[in-house]
């Protein structure tokens, strides 16, 4: 299993991240990662696409994996099968399963199932108001705009 670890001050020589199945990110910053599996602690990645993505107080733009599991980080946008959160706060997730573990907060949740206490701002009755509100505002605008 070919494994790639990134850790502060460490240069990446060798294969491209896209060709890691196991990327290990700690102390340390990318832009983008793409693996089967990826772990980040203490780090931040702009994008994660991986089959199994472990994020542990870290900060991340988007997560696109089948299994996802959060603890202690700040999370853009979850897109999974499975998710696993433990005290983060997370824009928008969307999920076939979200399993919560102690506190989460969310600003919009979509799931077909979830376990667990979570405060979120919109469930997906109100998300679809609040999209379809601000579609109709904007189209407003921009029709004033033109006339």
């Amino acid at each position: 299993m070919d494994q790639q670890a990134i850790d502060t001050g460490e240069r990446l020589d060798g294969p491209a991240l896209d060709d890691v199945e196991v990327l290990s990110v700690s102390r340390g910053a990318i832009g983008a990662a793409s693996a089967e599996a990826i772990d980040v602690s203490v780090g931040a990645v702009g994008a994660v696409r991986a089959t199994t993505a472990a994020i542990d107080t870290a900060a991340v733009g988007i997560v696109v994996a089948d299994d996802a599991t959060v603890d202690t980080a700040m999370i853009g946008q979850i897109l999974a099968r499975e998710v696993h959160v433990e005290r983060a706060i997370a824009q928008t997730v969307v999920a076939q399963r979200v399993t919560i573990d102690g506190s989460a907060m969310s600003i919009f949740l979509v799931a077909q199932r979830i376990d667990g206490n979570v405060r979120t701002l919109f469930d997906w009755r109100g998300g679809l108001a609040f999209g379809l509100a601000f579609g109709l505002a904007l189209g407003v605008v921009r029709a004033a705009r033109r006339g």
